[in-house]
């Protein structure tokens, strides 16, 4: 073999390893599809977005309440729905009296952009329940094929399969696909925005996305606020960074938005969503919640603090403080890292996330998580790259302008010249 030959045939094994890689990926995201096709997780929440569907369709409290079981009863096999709607009092009050039911719509209302998608399908022909899974699969399939080539930009496709198809896989974010929610949803935008923010460099662009994920979930406006004040903290010392004012224009946008959804929905204040939540199903919200002294409320999140080590709240945590350890040497250079900033606003949003709603964390944070261990893949991938770069040639190695993800003077500011 020439020389010369050397050079392309390398470029077609890299070629032909990159199509190899990415069609495991696509294999590995159809197998994990197909199954939730086949075996959906039965959740609750579905009876309630199609209440939502039908009360929008103009529907009365008793059409409303025969439509939506309808729609449950031909998704879920028999034996499914029967336990769903048997299987505490709370679901027993609510599948015979369409009062309850339609009391429970503003619940669900307030995350208008999953039952609008529900809508739109339904008014086509579609079934309510075939639509919510499908919504659930397409989020997870484009997560996990976006996360796929994301570290691509960093590592060989055969460790980038490695690596995204493990993360993908695992808990929590292995349900994403079977649930009829809105989680999957949340969670794809949550990690686009992020994609946006930090590879394309478009900051209003990653904000805007992040506003559609609060109608996805009202509760990612905290993922919203948190990174907005990290992204002022940073400050000019990055091309991603915020001024004040811009910071306090997003952040009002998402804190607005989630006011309006809430009077548009005719939401039942926090009071009643934290006792329906973390206490007890309410039948009947409209008459409110039960007092709850404080005394129980403490005694509510102490207990709740002891399970957390059950939790993968510490694990995350973890996987985030390696993340900032490889970007910043010290406390004081945190400030000046974008990335580092990124998952200091991750925790501080899980942490609010679980105050706000201590109840079932692998679920409501898994947006959270993902992003904690994309981040450390990220940080991983840019040390390894200015690591290579000075074993392979360390005379040559010049600093270069800061890049916007990198604070200036920062590790791993070096490129080989050009």
């Amino acid at each position: 073999m020439s020389e010369a030959a050397a050079p392309i045939d390398a470029r077609r094994a890299d070629r032909r390893s990159a199509v190899l890689a990415t069609a495991a990926m696509v294999v590995l995201v159809v197998l994990q599809s197909a199954y939730a096709i086949y075996r959906p997780a039965p959740d609750n929440d579905l009876l309630f977005y199609a209440a939502t569907v039908h009360q929008w369709r103009g529907m009365d409290p008793a059409e409303i309440h025969e439509a939506s079981l309808a729609d449950i009863r031909s998704f879920f096999d028999p034996a499914v729905y029967d336990r769903m709607v048997t299987e505490n009092d709370y679901m027993k009050v609510v599948a015979s009296d369409p009062a309850a039911m339609a009391q429970q719509i503003p619940f669900y209302s307030v995350k208008p952009l999953f039952p609008a998608l529900l809508l739109v399908a339904n008014q086509l022909g579609a079934p309510i329940g075939t639509t919510a899974i499908l919504i659930a699969i397409v989020s997870y399939a484009a997560l996990s094929m976006l996360v796929f080539f994301w570290f691509r930009r960093y590592f060989g496709p055969w460790w980038s399969l490695a690596l995204a198809g493990l993360l993908t896989v695992s808990p929590p974010f292995s349900t994403l696909p079977k649930l009829e929610s809105p989680d999957g949803l949340g969670a794809f935008l949550a990690v686009a925005a992020l994609f946006v923010l930090i590879e394309l460099r478009r900051v209003d662009a990653a904000l805007a996305i992040l506003l559609l994920a609060i109608l996805a979930r009202p509760n990612a406006v905290i993922a919203e606020v948190t990174l907005v004040v990290a992204l002022v903290i940073v400050g000019r010392r990055s091309s991603i960074g915020l001024s004040p004012l811009r910071g306090v224009a997003w952040a009002g946008a998402g804190m607005a938005l989630v006011l309006g959804l809430s009077l548009l929905s005719r939401n039942y204040g926090v009071g009643t969503l934290f006792y329906f939540a973390v206490v007890e199903f309410l039948p009947y919200p409209a008459a409110g919640a039960p007092a709850l002294p404080w005394s129980e409320v403490v005694r509510l999140y102490a207990f709740r603090l002891v399970n957390l080590v059950a939790s993968p709240i510490p694990l995350f945590a973890f996987l985030g403080v390696l993340a900032i350890r490889l970007r910043a040497s010290s406390v004081r250079a945190i400030r000046s890292d974008p990335i580092s900033m990124i998952v200091v606003a991750t925790f501080a949003a899980i942490a609010l996330g679980w105050l706000y709603y201590p109840n079932e964390p692998e679920r409501i944070l898994v947006g959270g998580f993902l992003v904690t261990a994309i981040l450390l893949v990220v940080a991983i991938g840019i040390s390894l790259d200015v690591a290579k770069d000075t074993l392979r040639d360390p005379d040559e190695i010049v600093t270069r302008p800061a890049a916007s993800w990198m604070p200036e003077g920062g590790a791993g500011d070096v490129v080989r010249p050009g």
